[in-house]
Order: structure tokens, then C-alpha cells, then sequence
């Protein structure tokens, strides 16, 4: 067998078998099984670095990520969001707002400089949208009224994201110039 090869089938075995040990682990304890997927992970990239390829593993994370991307895209109802993006925009907007300036805040006064601070305190504001809506899908709570609102804070706060990313490069070019 070619090296690769091995590489390849080994790294896709251990994958596969720490995913589903996870996921067991995970509904026997009653929790989401994407935490147990997520300590499948964590037990293979940490007990055994040395038996797993860590570019091919990038390469399946991305493909993963891009798989659950889509199938979110397909469950997604603009229909329901219409409905409901009004009543939390605002709300959403300031939770962002309030979080992004208690973490800035925080940062700052543990001598962050304040670039990588507002980049922190942004990120620390968000949540991750793939993650809630597969829960919320998981749990069958997906179109009932908490998980349309829940969806449409989620894509608020994605929208809020692409203008922090566009202020934090402004701010970096102003300060370069």
C-alpha cells in the first residue's frame, strides 16, 4: 500500500471512530451529540498527533464545515426569518454592542493593544450560527418560534460581523497611515 494511502485511510478510521464513540458517548449522557464529536476531536488531535495527518485533517474539516453549511442552507426558511428579523434586530444589535464593549474593555485593562483587543472582544461577541441551528435542528426546535428567533439573532449578528471585520481593517490602515 502507497504511504499516502495509509495516511489516508488511517486518518479517515480514527476520524470516523472518534466522531461515533462521541456522538454514543454524547447521547448516553443526554448532551448534543455535536459535543461529542467535538471530544472526539479533542482526544485524537491531543492523544495521538503523531498517528494523524494534520493537512488532510484540515482538508476534511473544511469539507465538513462546507457539508453542514449546506444542509443548514437547505433547512433554512426566508419565509420564517422575514417574520421574526424585525423583532430582534435590535435587540441582537445591542447585545453585540454591550458584549463587544465590556470584552474591550476588559482586554484593554489586562494591557491588550488595542487592535487584537477589538478583534477579540468582536469575535467574543458572536456565536456560531452552524453550531445553534444543528442543535436547534437536532432537537426538532428548528421551526417552532424560539428557534426562528434564535435563527434570526444568529443572522444578525453574521451581518454585524462582516462590518466589524470592515472597521477593524479601517482602523488598521488609518493607524498604518
Amino acid at each position: 500500500m502507497i504511504p499516502n494511502s495509509f495516511s489516508l485511510i488511517s486518518t479517515l478510521l480514527l476520524v470516523l471512530a472518534a466522531a461515533l464513540g462521541g456522538g454514543v458517548v454524547a447521547r448516553r449522557l443526554r448532551l448534543p451529540t455535536i459535543v461529542g464529536y467535538i471530544g472526539g476531536g479533542i482526544i485524537v488531535g491531543n492523544s495521538i498527533p503523531g498517528f494523524v495527518d494534520r493537512a488532510l485533517l484540515a482538508l476534511l474539516g473544511e469539507g465538513g464545515v462546507t457539508l453542514l453549511l449546506f444542509t443548514l442552507g437547505v433547512e433554512f426558511s426566508f419565509h420564517r426569518l422575514r417574520k421574526v428579523i424585525g423583532s430582534v434586530s435590535w435587540a441582537a444589535t445591542a447585545q453585540i454592542t454591550i458584549t463587544l464593549a465590556i470584552f474591550l474593555f476588559v482586554l484593554l485593562a489586562f494591557g491588550f493593544p488595542f487592535l487584537p483587543a477589538v478583534f477579540l472582544s468582536a469575535a467574543a461577541s458572536l456565536s456560531s450560527t452552524a453550531v445553534v441551528v444543528k442543535l436547534l435542528s437536532e432537537r426538532g426546535q428548528l421551526e417552532t418560534l424560539p428557534g426562528e428567533l434564535a435563527t434570526g439573532w444568529l443572522i444578525v449578528q453574521g451581518g454585524t460581523w462582516e462590518r466589524h471585520v470592515v472597521h477593524i481593517a479601517y482602523t488598521f490602515i488609518i493607524g498604518l497611515g
